[in-house]
């Protein structure tokens, strides 16, 4: 494990791995809030506990929160698998940096511009981290082959 801990790789990584970690616990507690906010909840429970109204659907401001927590699980997920195996084969320090803050930019950037609803920038963005995880894949596999 130390050896892993000094690989510039690694370390690019676990930074990265740890930022968008943390911006998606952010994008959890900002669902909540605005649940909050907007008094409306699904769970009976939680409109009676939380003064609200139960509700059969989220609110249009929830359901925007849960789409983008669901484009960041279905593009960090991949980028976390993807990320270690591009590390553990051996790829150099300065192309993994690349990617990995390259992507973590694209991601936050995506999240900004999914809450602002400004198109065509959040597509951009999206397309940006699509490409790095792209590209480690095409890497890998012509490592691998």
């Amino acid at each position: 494990m130390t050896s892993l801990m000094t690989n510039p790789a690694f370390a690019a990584y676990s930074i990265a791995c740890s930022i968008l970690v943390f911006k998606m616990i952010l994008t959890g507690l900002l669902t909540a809030a605005t649940r909050s906010r907007v008094k409306q909840f699904l769970n009976p429970e939680d409109a009676r506990v939380l003064g609200g109204t139960s509700a059969v659907a989220e609110h249009a401001d929830v359901q925007r929160l849960l789409r983008m927590h669901r484009n960041d699980l279905e593009n960090i997920l991949p980028f976390f698998t993807v990320g270690l195996i591009f590390v553990l084969m051996g790829a150099p320090a300065r192309t993994s940096t690349i990617y990995f803050y390259t992507f973590t930019a694209a991601r936050i950037v995506h999240s900004i511009t999914y809450l602002l609803q400004l198109q065509p920038w959040r597509t951009v963005a999206f397309v940006v981290g699509v490409l790095c995880v792209v590209g480690m894949l095409v890497q890998i596999l012509i490592a691998a082959l």
